[in-house]
């Protein structure tokens, strides 16, 4: 098909950040494993960053499941947004993959 443009401003994006929604500790250390061209790079990236979060940056090249459950078991992760595809996939490879998580988005 012929592809779409969205834009995306830069308030656009303080206002995502500066949602009541994130605060209260569950999005203090976020995966960030989208590519960021695709929206919801803008949490992962922005929301702990503008809120004195940290991100984890999934490890370079390709991921399978189970590097990213190393990576969110490894380093801590409290938060993280997965398509329902690869959310569907992580938990039934392993139910207690996402366990140690605050809030899972999808």
């Amino acid at each position: 098909g012929r592809p779409k443009g969205v834009a995306v401003t830069h308030g656009n994006v303080a206002s995502l950040a500066a949602d009541h929604v994130w605060r209260g500790g569950n999005h203090t250390r976020v995966l960030m494993h989208s590519p960021t061209a695709f929206d919801a790079s803008t949490y992962e990236m922005w929301v702990p960053l503008l809120s004195g979060g940290q991100v984890v940056v999934a490890p370079a090249g390709e991921l399978d499941p189970e590097a990213l459950v190393r990576t969110v078991r490894e380093h801590g992760v409290t938060s993280a947004f997965f398509t329902a595809a690869l959310f569907n996939l992580l938990v039934e490879r392993d139910p207690a993959a996402l366990a140690g998580m605050r809030e899972v988005l999808a």
